[in-house]
């Protein structure tokens, strides 16, 4: 792949690919979603794969309701603050 990051100006969010599909042999993509101030998609779901979120830095709602689960920040990396 030669683009590795690329744009979303619907969401304003940046999408950089750090391993894709034909480099794990179909076993997984592994994206860094770097989010828009309060900007997100909507509520979905998958049937044909998983997903995991792991917060690198900041905070993030999963959800919509005040009960949903955020990830927030708890440990420090390269002198920021990573979740």
């Amino acid at each position: 792949m030669s683009e590795r990051k690329i744009y979303n100006p619907v969401q304003k969010d940046y999408v950089t690919f750090l391993k894709t599909s034909a480099e794990t042999n179909g076993e997984y993509t592994l994206v860094e979603v770097e989010l828009a101030d309060g900007g997100g998609v909507g509520l979905r779901y998958h049937k044909t794969y998983s997903e995991k979120f792991d917060c690198v830095q900041g905070e993030v709602q999963i959800g919509a309701r005040q009960n949903d689960t955020h990830f927030k920040s708890r440990r420090k990396r390269h002198g920021r603050t990573a979740c």
